[in-house]
């Protein structure tokens, strides 16, 4: 069952509240913390509409952050592009098609702080989404799932323990519907660095030099070793009940250390 308490849950959340005026020509698109794929024109188009008819829009939420790029500074949308979006088409159609956007709009600061982009991305991008959850054009399952992946794939793999259940807190729903999400692909990775493991030790690698490639102790290398065969046999079942050849399953999981001879596998490409 979905369920989301998000705008009852604003625990991971600590806005300045500060009202500043910026400029429209101030205000970027950060794609890395952006939480959606696109942005919808009809929205766009509507909110154009209503600030023709005298319309009053909250302020949207900003954040100045460092780029870790080029270590330049600027301002970054959290939340309400697509009013940013509608502000620029309504001052162009209102100037009789030339862009005024040194136009002036109120915007709340997220963090009276420049934030380094690298440091704070993963909190960036999880306020973004939630900011997006909650009023406008909400965020889409497609699109929060879109974001969530962003997370789980650059989180360092370490950490991936837990994440569905922080995830879940975060947002404010329930952990079998953000494991729906993610889980998949949190599993994916796991997987795949363990298949490392074990094709090391396959190609005869002691436990210690294992251990010292991967930054783990030698404890965690014998217990992945020991639980790989069960997982990939449970990844195999589900596979198979969709009728998936095992190429199939080594593709997507990164995992051609099925096919080795020593786990060997029958007739129908299940593992022996």
């Amino acid at each position: 069952m979905m369920t989301n308490n998000s705008n009852n849950n604003n625990n991971n959340s600590s806005s300045s509240g500060k009202v500043i005026k910026v400029r429209l020509d101030e205000i970027n698109l950060d794609e890395d913390i952006y939480p959606r794929k696109t942005f919808s024109h009809k929205t766009v188009e509507h909110y154009v509409e209503a600030l023709k008819g005298g319309a009053v829009f909250p302020p949207i939420v900003v954040q100045k952050v460092r780029d870790n790029g080029n270590g330049k500074e600027k301002l970054i949308c959290i939340d309400g592009w697509h009013r940013v979006i509608a502000y620029r088409e309504y001052y162009k159609d209102k100037d009789n098609g030339n862009a005024k956007d040194v136009t002036v709009v109120d915007a709340i600061l997220w963090k009276d702080t420049i934030l380094d982009k690298n440091e704070y991305l993963e909190e960036l991008r999880i306020e973004s989404a939630r900011m997006n959850l909650k009023h406008g054009d909400r965020l889409s399952q497609e699109d929060l799932r879109y974001q969530l992946l962003k997370i789980v794939k650059e989180r360092p793999i370490e950490r991936l323990e837990g994440i569905v259940t922080e995830l879940a807190r975060a947002f404010g729903y329930d952990t079998s519907y953000i494991s729906k999400l993610i889980g998949e692909e949190v599993r994916r990775r796991k997987v795949t660095r363990d298949a490392q493991i074990l094709r090391l030790h396959l190609l005869g690698w002691r436990q210690e030099e294992i251990a010292d490639v991967f930054g783990v102790n030698q404890s965690t290398v014998s217990r992945i070793m020991q639980n790989l065969t069960s997982q990939i046999l449970h990844i195999q079942e589900q596979f198979y009940d969709k009728h998936k050849p095992v190429e199939e399953i080594a593709e997507f999981y990164g995992l051609d250390i099925l096919l080795h001879p020593r786990l060997g596998y029958d007739y129908a490409g299940r593992i022996l």
